[in-house]
């Protein structure tokens, strides 16, 4: 009896084993002065300038895994007339467009400030976006979860983000 009650706890603990959560691991870019913990690899697009007056160069980094969808989006602002505070008070009603805007509130990473804003849209799950600007650059790190806005694992991703070097 000893022997099938062992063997029972060893195959429950290799099953709880195998069905533990990947552990985090930082993905640094430093030609955008960003970091991010993700914990499986993302999918990198970036968005050359062109020298049209089009679309300002940047780079996306997604992973979509368990049910969320993590992104950090960064755009190149340095042509933009704009101060910094009007960007940040502009961007989350551009944002929500096609949805409503159901908070705002400060947030901080180091020493930049910015927003966390919730954005609801029919048929979607609640979006939550932090946006900040350094250097000329809007960061936006966005993130959605079956589980909802208030997902540990949101969480953790929107605390992971640190901008690194100048």
């Amino acid at each position: 009896m000893r022997i099938i009650t062992s063997m029972g706890l060893g195959a429950l603990l290799l099953a709880l084993a195998a069905c533990s959560v990947p552990p985090l691991k930082v993905y640094a870019y430093p030609a955008w002065n960003f970091s991010i913990s993700l914990r499986s690899a993302p999918t990198v697009t970036q968005q050359p300038a062109t020298a049209t007056g089009g679309p300002a160069g940047g780079i996306k980094v997604e992973s979509n895994a368990a049910g969320r969808d993590f992104l950090v989006s960064v755009a190149d602002g340095s042509a933009s007339g704009k101060s910094d505070d009007e960007i940040l008070s502009q961007f989350p009603q551009f944002l929500a467009k096609g949805g409503t805007l159901t908070s705002q509130t400060y947030v901080a990473t180091g020493a930049v400030t910015g927003r966390d804003v919730l954005i609801d849209r029919q048929g979607q799950e609640t979006q939550r976006v932090r946006i900040f600007i350094s250097h000329k650059r809007l960061y936006e790190i966005s993130a959605q979860s079956s589980l909802g806005p208030q997902d540990p694992e949101v969480n953790t991703f929107l605390d992971s983000f640190q901008l690194t070097g100048g």
